[in-house]
This record gives C-alpha cells, sequence and structure tokens, in this order.
C-alpha cells in the first residue's frame, strides 16, 4: 500500500519518523521537569507529619499551663526533657519526626537526657528541642556543681560579660519547639541559591514558621549534651549534635 504525505492510501493517517521523534523528546522533556518533583514528594509529606507532630507537642504544653495556673513546665533539662507534657499527649510518636532516622521513644523514661559518670551522655530520644524558658536551678535550691549549674555546663547568672550577652539575646525569645536537625526536610531555594530551612512551633499561639536564617538565636546542645552558647554564632546552621 502507497504512503502518500504521511498518510495510507485510503486516507488513514501514519506517525513519520519526525512526528515521533517530537512525540519523544515532548516526553523526555516532561519527564525531567516531573522526576525531581516526584522524587522530593515523600520528603515534602514527612515534614507535613512532621509539622503535625510538633503542633501536637505545642498543644500539649498548653494544656499543661490550663491545669497549672499558667506555669510553664521548667525542668532541670529545659532544652530536651519533654517529659512533663507526655500525659498530654495520644502516644510518644509525636516526639519523633517522620523524616529523622533516630531512634524513637519507647517510654516515658525516653524523653529525659541521662547524663553518667565519666562525662557519658545519652540525650533523649526526641526529634526536637524546646526553647523559651532558661532554668536557674542555683536560684532553686540546688547546689551548683562548679563550671554551670546544670550538666548543659551554662550558669544564666553568671556575671561574665559572655554569658550576660547570650543571655540579652536570648532575653525576648517565645516559647517554641524546633527541630534538631534541620537536614531532615528538603533544602529551601531562595532567589539566588539553596539554604536549610527548619520547622519551628511557637508553642504559645500555636503557630509555625519555617525558620531560613539559622541557629544563632536557638539551643544548640553539641555531642556532650552541654550547651553550645560561645561559638553557636559563628555558623548559622551550626549542626554539632548528640551521638545517636
Amino acid at each position: 500500500m502507497r504512503m502518500m504525505n504521511g498518510r495510507k492510501a485510503g486516507g488513514r493517517h501514519c506517525f513519520t519518523l519526525v512526528e515521533m521523534m517530537l512525540v519523544i523528546m515532548i516526553m523526555i522533556i516532561c519527564a525531567s521537569i516531573l522526576m525531581p518533583i516526584l522524587t522530593r514528594l515523600p520528603k515534602y509529606a514527612q515534614e507535613v507529619a512532621c509539622i503535625n507532630n510538633m503542633r501536637q507537642v505545642a498543644i500539649g504544653y498548653k494544656t499543661y499551663m490550663i491545669d497549672n495556673n499558667n506555669q510553664f513546665p521548667v525542668p532541670v533539662f529545659y532544652i530536651d526533657d519533654f517529659s512533663p507534657v507526655s500525659k498530654y499527649l495520644n502516644g510518644l510518636g509525636v516526639f519523633s519526626c517522620p523524616g529523622s532516622r533516630s531512634i524513637d521513644a519507647q517510654s516515658e523514661a525516653d524523653l529525659t537526657p541521662v547524663y553518667g559518670k565519666g562525662k557519658t551522655y545519652a540525650p533523649s530520644k526526641t526529634d526536637y528541642y524546646l526553647t523559651g524558658t532558661i532554668t536557674d536551678i542555683e536560684r532553686n535550691g540546688h547546689a551548683n556543681n562548679g563550671f554551670g549549674n546544670s550538666s548543659y555546663k551554662f550558669d544564666p547568672s553568671n556575671p561574665q560579660p559572655a554569658v550576660t550577652a547570650y543571655m540579652a539575646l536570648h532575653a525576648n525569645m517565645k516559647r517554641a519547639i524546633y527541630e534538631r536537625r534541620h537536614c531532615n526536610h528538603p533544602t529551601f531555594r531562595t532567589v539566588t541559591h539553596m539554604t536549610h530551612r527548619m520547622n519551628v512551633m511557637y508553642i504559645d499561639e500555636v503557630q509555625h514558621v519555617f525558620n531560613t536564617t539559622g541557629m544563632a538565636d536557638y539551643f544548640v546542645l553539641d555531642s556532650k549534651g552541654e550547651l553550645v552558647w560561645k561559638t553557636v554564632t559563628a555558623n548559622p546552621w551550626w549542626t554539632l549534635q548528640p551521638v545517636e
């Protein structure tokens, strides 16, 4: 049967080689556009679940305050001890971020860090930190252990200039829950470059925001469980974290 201008005799259309190549090129272009988006979808889903978990924890703190004359819990380990609000939450899974590869908490005891002899340190099995309230246990009748009045090795009432400056930096900090590891989620594209972003949940407003400016305004613990407060401003995305 003869071909005439891309048609078979009898009027039925057949694709020419050029048309087939054009279709294949369009499919390749579409795939190259969609593949990066599709590969990121699970990460974005994990981030949404993480935000929802943080919101539930924030509501737990709000409920605690309702039951305790609007008083916010201030445990000795005020950065990474979430045990005061565990009874207000439906399970321990809310203290874990789906995007993290850390070990989930199995009991309420896992929500509190453990400082043992020989400077051994086991972080709480949560994927979040807490900020907004610093406990000065020396003023609360506890003995000062010499260098800093808690295992965080930081004494907020020490009059040295560096401590005073650090306390001034955090004087008006809102109570918030934020992630230990900003790298759990996809990077964020700005006009000029790619940057990290971290989920932050303000407790009083139960309001979520993305932080893209770094860790300088937040508490960070090093691998010994001590507060990083002298050099944290040197790196906006300070990443020293407890050993898992």
